[in-house]
């Protein structure tokens, strides 16, 4: 069975963000039906502090064969951080 992974938002996205997410959902492809990546423009810095400046934030949803769902969220609390994986 062929995985469809799906981008939406993409015009939202980074490169390197969504480099970072497509690989995370490579790593379900072999056992997935579907995946969705729905990518999130950055906070800009500027914004005031409760919105969390340079913040970017990205959802993975995977279904999986056996009907299984996980949802991931991909987070970069600020411009060159590390990209942080949550399920």
């Amino acid at each position: 069975m062929t995985c469809q992974i799906e981008i939406s938002n993409e015009m939202d996205s980074e490169p390197e963000a969504l480099a970072a997410a497509l690989k995370k959902a490579n790593q379900y492809e072999a056992t997935a039906d579907h995946i969705l990546i729905s990518c999130h423009a950055r906070v800009p810095q500027d914004a005031p502090a409760y919105k969390h400046p340079g913040w970017l934030e990205y959802s993975i949803f995977i279904q999986f064969s056996n009907g299984s769902k996980l949802f991931l969220m991909m987070v970069q609390r600020n411009i060159g951080q590390q990209f942080e994986f949550h399920s």
